[in-house]
């Protein structure tokens, strides 16, 4: 993203040549961290998740000059390959770091602004494969048509081969189950290629014949197995070759049967289960339209077989939503639109609904939303947490209805479960630094101490929004703030967000009259084991005022 670093983007081409909202953007890096081979970007959506050992990745620097060599195998991108359904375009940019500050070269194969930028449509040139030659080795790929299945389904599948032999052979296949298991076993014929040996004048003679791309169309008989994730690995015999991929198998969900299910059983249940099981089933309805053939969906699985269980305990009387602890959704009803609207919720182990707890509101940066914030927060027990989803990903929390959404999730938060009221601590990281800034201007009552990390006074300028919002560096929008507790990190070497920024705000801040611990440390634009660990402990003080 700052250099020196290589971006390659494979998408599904369209007609004309048209932007593409079906792609995997790769970043590479040179430094031996997460970032050294990571997909940055899945289908618009922020992904951000380490590539597998199977990508190798090399790197060089000679003076001026760097390089990258890569070698992904294409079963690291299901939905995408050189002999599959989906024509391909693909494009590259460098990025190069010019000097110690946050200067940059960018390079492009197909110049594209928005390579780097969330949501947002990618350009790409088309991907063009040459036929195989006559002196071609054999190749195989096998290429599910589907990458999840309905219960009861059997899988389609492609054998393609290239080869210049006429020799038979086959490919195995088989199914596995996650504990390693072969469940199926098939064979498949490989049909075999032109001959060597052609026939000429007055005898024969070997001669060179150009090898050629072979398709066949086979079915697996996976009818008979039940939900859950598998793993479909094959083999030709003669060459060797060989390749895995998923499978994810749905169980049965009849939207019709279920809804009524849902309403059948709402008398017996708490008043805020209810309206969260009607989320997770319009949820699992609309991901379910959403899923690319391509693509596995374990998650979706999950979710669905979790709601199928809480379901069914509740056609029983039983409510699991009201006594779960952990990290999980719920959801609530808006006023504003009558729309369900989600948030994540961290119920202690020991929950104990007689007792007061006090509350961490935790805003998600761009990119992210409510999932996966909660889970590697270091908190006291003794904290409830939650994560608004605040209707949408990067809004700076100005836009979409986000502010109202929070107060909403919050008192729903309040409604459900015994929260004390003058122990709210708002914190929030990158673009939810800046949330936390804004909600509490808009709501000062609400909240007893706040949290920044790697926040940024006036986000909504840096980004270019358009509208009048809050510079928290102008002492016009700091009064609210005097006599508030707010704990401040940021890294010396961020490069997203300015660390002089954040110095500026804490001393706009300690001048308006407000209490401030500031944890700067070493490293980027990233939260270090010595902020989380000063964090804990600032939020063992809230913990011990009991008031405000």
């Amino acid at each position: 993203q700052n250099g020196d670093g290589l971006i390659l983007v494979l998408a599904h081409a369209r007609p004309g040549d048209a932007p593409s909202d079906e792609f995997y953007v790769l970043g590479f890096s040179a430094a031996p961290d997460f970032y050294r081979k990571v997909v940055w970007y899945y289908n618009k959506d922020l992904a951000l998740r380490r590539l597998s050992d199977n990508v190798l990745v090399q790197t060089y620097a000679d003076g001026r000059k760097v390089g990258f060599e890569l070698l992904i195998p294409w079963e690291e991108l299901p939905g995408y390959h050189a002999s599959g359904r989906y024509p391909l375009g693909f494009n590259l940019s460098l990025v190069r770091a010019v000097g110690r500050e946050k200067e940059k070269s960018i390079f492009y194969v197909c110049p594209d602004p928005a390579v780097q930028s969330e949501q947002k449509r990618r350009q790409y040139q088309r991907l063009a494969f040459d036929p195989p030659g006559s002196d071609a080795a054999p190749q195989t790929a096998l290429l599910a048509d589907r990458g999840y299945l309905n219960y009861g389904d059997q899988l389609a599948m492609q054998i393609v081969s290239v080869s210049n032999r006429s020799e038979e052979d086959r490919v195995r296949v088989s199914v596995v189950s996650g504990e390693g298991e072969e469940l199926l076993r098939a064979f498949y014929p490989v049909h075999p290629g032109p001959a060597r040996v052609q026939e000429q004048a007055g005898g024969t003679s070997a001669a060179p014949v150009q090898a050629k791309r072979l398709r066949s169309q086979v079915l697996l008989d996976t009818a008979n197995l039940p939900p859950g994730g598998y793993r479909i690995k094959w083999q030709r015999q003669a060459t060797g070759e060989r390749g895995e991929m998923g499978l994810t198998v749905l169980p049965k969900l009849d939207f019709v049967q279920l809804s009524r299910r849902l309403g059948s059983a709402r008398k017996y249940l708490k008043p805020g289960s209810p309206t969260t099981l009607e989320f997770r089933l319009q949820y699992l309805k609309s991901r379910l339209e959403e899923v690319k053939p391509y693509e596995t969906c374990g998650r979706l699985r999950l979710e669905a077989e979790s709601f199928l269980h809480v379901l069914s305990e509740a056609d029983r009387h039983s409510d699991l939503l009201a006594s779960r602890t952990g990290v999980f959704r719920r959801a609530f009803r808006s006023r504003l639109d009558k729309s369900l609207q989600p948030y994540s919720v961290r119920i202690p182990a020991e929950f104990d609904a007689s007792h007061r707890y006090p509350l961490l509101v935790y805003l998600h940066g761009s990119g992210d939303d409510d999932r996966g914030m909660l889970e590697s927060l270091e908190l006291p027990e003794t904290f409830l947490a939650m994560a608004p989803r605040a209707r949408g990903t990067s809004h700076v929390y100005v836009q979409d209805h986000a502010q109202e959404d929070i107060q909403e999730a919050i008192q729903d938060m309040i409604a459900n479960y015994p929260v004390d009221t003058s122990r709210i601590v708002l914190a929030g990281f990158s673009m939810g630094g800046y949330g936390v800034l804004r909600t509490f201007y808009e709501a000062p009552s609400r909240f007893h101490s706040l949290a920044v990390f790697s926040g940024h006074p006036s986000l909504p300028a840096r980004w270019g929004l358009e509208g009048q919002h809050p510079d928290f560096l102008d002492e016009r929008y700091l009064k609210p703030f005097k006599g508030k507790s707010l704990f401040i990190s940021h890294g010396r070497k961020d490069q997203n967000l300015p660390f002089d920024a954040a110095e500026r705000m804490v001393r706009a801040l300690e001048a308006a009259g407000a209490v401030v611990q500031f944890v700067p440390d070493d490293t980027g634009h990233e939260t270090s084991t010595q902020t989380r660990k000063a964090f804990f402990h600032w939020l063992r003080g809230v913990e011990r005022e009991g008031g405000r």
